[in-house]
């Protein structure tokens, strides 16, 4: 018997496939080559006394040609077969070689390479992999279009989408095969794995992922603060601002406060003040409490668990030494940090 090469998936530096004095009874099908390499054919060549016949195929972007000595037939297609990375040649939702094979072909495996169902939808997939539910592009910031596609579904039914935080992000409906199709915007919803289900109307369902890269960020009502002049041992008056979540996870908020100088001296920071050396306090909570910062350059905690777009208003204020070595401006910074909440 003649040989009958079907669904294989190719992406190669040299020639898929070379025929040479094989007459006119071998049979290429199912095939998508991509990325052959050589001097003519880096498809597929056809040298002496060869007339393979080549089928619903996708033979492209082979270096030399796609064919040489042959050319394509039935159902043969040159599109970029929109596999899922250089690596992985699982189907994208939207590649052209899903439904675009031969279900007549002799011999057709019960499975695909996954050793799962080798036809889904009502027609074989051209390649290795049959594909059954995906999502395209696999990860995204909000905003990115996404396309999700899948099939083994009731026919003619209603098929809704839960995306992460959202449930029935949005319906669409199955065709005749039980295949379907739709496209969407990542809406906003925190940052990370997010668990994907399309569900028909009898209960059958498919789920896959989608990364939301997370974006941890914050940002300050103001830059600067300043007292004045004020008047030794005594309290300055509380300057007010606000702390904002501006990334798409919880966040920790903490707050550190660097040293008091005016460029040579130094004041130092205790419970109480003294001779150079001065007390301060933060709060969040309207001045209702008042928490002591007891050291210099020491992360304190602000707030746990600050949702996003969340605002923390934040008051601080300091007491000003009994006595001081030197009467100029003395500067410090007050730093806010956030971080992923745990």
């Amino acid at each position: 018997m003649d040989p009958i090469i079907a669904s294989l998936t190719a992406s190669i530096s040299v020639r898929a496939f070379y025929f040479h004095n094989s007459g006119t009874g071998d049979l290429v099908l199912g095939f998508t080559i991509r990325n052959g390499n050589a001097t003519y054919g880096g498809g597929v060549y056809c040298g002496y006394s060869s007339s393979p016949a080549i089928t619903y195929d996708d033979v492209g972007n082979n270096s030399g040609g796609d064919y040489s000595g042959c050319s394509p037939g039935i159902d043969c297609i040159s599109a970029d077969p929109k596999f899922i990375s250089p690596t992985d040649f699982h189907l994208q939702p939207t590649s052209p070689c899903i439904d675009a094979g031969n279900n007549s072909v002799p011999a057709i495996p019960l499975t695909d390479k996954d050793g799962k169902p080798r036809i889904i939808s009502g027609r074989v997939d051209m390649g290795a992999y049959e594909f059954r539910f995906g999502i395209f592009p696999g990860s995204g910031p909000i905003g990115t279009l996404i396309t999700i596609a899948g099939g083994s579904f009731t026919t003619n039914s209603i098929v809704s989408i839960d995306f992460g935080t959202h449930q029935t992000m949005t319906t669409t409906l199955s065709s005749e095969l039980g295949t379907f199709s739709t496209t969407f915007v990542v809406d906003t919803q925190p940052g990370g794995t997010k668990v994907i289900t399309a569900r028909d109307s009898l209960g059958n369902y498919a789920t896959t992922t989608f990364y939301i890269p997370i974006i941890i960020a914050l940002s300050i009502s103001t830059n600067t603060i300043g007292f004045g002049i004020q008047d030794l041992n005594s309290w300055t008056g509380t300057k007010t601002f606000s702390a904002t979540n501006t990334g798409n996870v919880l966040e920790r908020f903490t707050i550190r406060l660097g040293t008091f100088t005016d460029g040579i001296n130094q004041w130092s920071i205790s419970l109480t003040n003294g001779d150079n050396r001065i007390c301060a306090k933060y709060s969040v909570d309207s001045g209702i409490s008042w928490q002591d910062i007891t050291s210099y350059n020491t992360d304190l905690l602000l707030k746990n668990n600050v949702d996003i777009n969340e605002n923390v208003i934040v008051e601080f204020k300091i007491m000003l030494p009994t006595s001081t070595i030197s009467y100029n401006e003395y500067n410090a910074t007050l730093t806010i940090t956030g971080e992923k909440e745990q």
